[in-house]
């Protein structure tokens, strides 16, 4: 209880630090248990948050014209990614060779996460379905030399701060 009312007077911030502390202190057995294990302020995420209207999205495809050259990667990327779902990290992470165009279908293998590729969040590797607006949207795409179905401006491995930088 004491525990509990402590988190609720803390900046959201720090609770994680501390539930690590007591974590690593229990590990090295310094504690038996932690007091602050399950605490935390957990936020709704996105949850409340709705997708782009069709008007919306459409300005959002608009939009990409101001990158110029790089404006048909960055509108197929858009809509391959609003029709098939997937994660920003799996999409910067997905190959050719990962497509099968004849199948119309995604595996889904791996992920880029804090600079390093990784499996999906969900621990394993999935086949999504590839519908036929993100299948012609690949099949757009400018950049298919290299394994990288998305690349950046240089041609290298997106990122979220290289995105970012390009929508700023």
């Amino acid at each position: 209880d004491e525990a509990m009312e402590w988190a609720d007077r803390v900046p959201p911030s720090r609770v994680p630090i501390v539930v690590t502390l007591f974590n690593d202190a229990v590990d090295r057995e310094l504690l038996d248990r932690n007091p602050f294990r399950g605490l935390g302020h957990r936020t709704r995420g996105r949850r409340d948050e709705h997708p782009p209207t069709p008007g919306e999205f459409d300005r959002l495809l608009a939009a990409c014209a101001a990158l110029g050259d790089y404006g048909p990667q960055m509108e197929g990327l858009l809509t391959f990614a609003a029709y098939t779902g997937m994660r920003p990290g799996e999409l910067f992470a997905l190959e050719w060779g990962d497509i099968d165009l004849k199948g119309n279908r995604i595996n889904v293998q791996r992920r880029l996460y804090r600079g390093t590729i990784d499996v999906p969040k969900s621990n394993k590797a999935r086949t999504i379905a590839l519908p036929p607006p993100a299948r012609d949207a690949l099949l757009r795409q400018p950049t298919r030399a290299g394994d990288l179905v998305f690349v950046s401006k240089t041609g290298r491995r997106l990122s979220q701060a290289t995105l970012s930088g390009y929508w700023g």
